[in-house]
């Protein structure tokens, strides 16, 4: 009974806030480390909620997880967001990482559960300047090896510890970056990995573990037989560990219009680590000291998986397939807008989506042909007809093109854009309309 009640001493408590004397509520956004932000993580955010008392005094919400006598019952405070959504005092983005992609703002609000009238409101940006994201795609770890069988006979040896299994090899991988533009206009980069999408910060790339699954630990042996007279029985010997996995065989493909984008993507192709041998059987027991049985041999760790390989791969209009589903942005006058159509070269025909921004007057730039080319329209020229600022160095599927000089026309009427180019004794013609 005492020990019952010493621990019912040592069990922590929140601090009992006095509701009724709560004044105010604050809010704000901290780092890992605590220190305050002046934006929210677009991948995940912590929120510190603080009640100020009528005397001035000021007490921090708890955490469900970890409750400590210092801070006070976060029960007794309702918070949300305007988008995404709280758990604990964790703020989560929307399911859909690609949502974010249009939100400026995010609103937060605090409200004390038993006198609503006590809230507090921060609004801040995302950012996609923070922790740099992780995704697993390697092999799955081994299986444990069985527990070897104890020795039913007087004296006999326990039984030898399964092998643990293999861990698996980690799957081929293809993964695949472009540009993106944030709801500020900054320059964004979208990541997409089977069905993970993920938006990054050029500051902040995003780390592929691609290693090889860990080897199981192997059985324990079996305990030798016991015996009343005579030598007893010898423990069974520690079961190997099972081999660690191969890595995984990774491509990183990024438009080619930018190799910037392949250093966005980190790779850990290392196979998996050996598992752990198991432990050797017990010897068996004698009524005899002298003549207890020895314990079993041990076991082999497992070795590790062989290592798998990666690679950058530049894919000609990649951008536009990343863009599929991404929401369209509002478009003002001098904002992106895509035109989708036919592309004919060296006799090939093929169809393309390109994008046109306008820069300012009279500027813009094409992307989504393996390059940027920029246009300007001359001075004694009324039409919108536009030709090349400077030669350009463009990557197409037949390799690198240095583009010398080019035109690009557009007709407002019927939302088409026409774009013409020739380098390298090669000449380009694109027609799109407008989506």
């Amino acid at each position: 009974m005492k020990y019952a009640l010493l621990l019912l001493a040592g069990c922590a408590h929140y601090y009992k806030l006095d509701v009724a004397s709560v004044q105010t509520l604050e809010l704000r956004v901290v780092n890992g480390d605590g220190s305050p932000a002046n934006a929210l993580c677009a991948h995940n955010a912590l929120v510190s909620v603080i009640a100020v008392d009528k005397d001035g005094t000021r007490h921090a919400e708890g955490s469900r997880d970890h409750v400590r006598k210092s801070e006070f019952d976060p029960r007794l405070v309702a918070i949300t967001a305007s988008t995404g959504s709280f758990h604990d005092r964790s703020w989560n983005p929307p399911s859909d990482p690609l949502a974010m992609l249009q939100v400026k703002q995010i609103t937060i609000e605090a409200k004390l559960v038993d006198n609503p009238q006590v809230t507090a409101k921060l609004a801040v940006p995302p950012t996609w300047a923070c922790d740099p994201p992780t995704l697993y795609v390697g092999g799955d770890d081994g299986r444990n090896g069985m527990i070897g069988d104890a020795a039913l006979a007087d004296g006999a040896a326990g039984g030898v510890g399964n092998k643990g299994g293999r861990g698996g090899d980690a799957p081929e991988t293809i993964a695949r970056i472009g540009w993106v533009t944030g709801p500020a206009g900054e320059k964004l980069a979208l990541a997409r990995v089977g069905d993970h999408a993920f938006v990054l910060d050029p500051t902040t790339p995003l780390h592929l573990d691609a290693t090889g699954g860990t080897g199981g630990a192997g059985g324990t042996g079996g305990t030798g037989g016991s015996v009343t007279a005579g030598k007893a029985g010898q423990g069974g010997k520690a079961g190997d560990g099972g081999d660690g996995g191969a890595g995984g065989q990774v491509v990183v493909q990024w438009d080619a219009a930018d190799p910037a984008l392949a250093k966005l993507i980190t790779v850990d192709v290392s196979g998996g680590r050996g598992g752990p041998a198991g432990v050797p059987g017990n010897g068996g027991v004698s009524t005899d000291p002298n003549l207890g049985g020895e314990p079993g041999a041990p076991g082999a760790n497992g070795a590790p998986g062989p290592t798998g390989s990666s690679r950058t791969e530049a894919v000609v209009g990649l951008q536009d397939s990343l863009l599929d589903g991404v929401p369209a942005a509002p478009v003002s006058a001098d904002q992106m807008r895509t035109y989708a159509g036919t592309a004919t070269y060296d006799d090939h025909v093929e169809t393309l989506a390109i994008r046109s921004t306008r820069m300012r007057a009279f500027h813009f730039t094409i992307e989504g042909t393996g390059c940027a080319l920029k246009f300007r329209r001359p001075v004694d020229r009324k039409e919108l007809h536009y030709e090349l600022v400077d030669p350009t160095a463009c990557m197409l599927k037949s390799g690198l093109l240095q583009v010398t000089k080019a035109t690009l026309d557009l007709d407002p009427k019927n939302r088409t854009l026409t774009v013409t180019w020739e380098g390298s004794g090669r000449h380009f013609t694109f027609v799109g309309k407008r989506r």
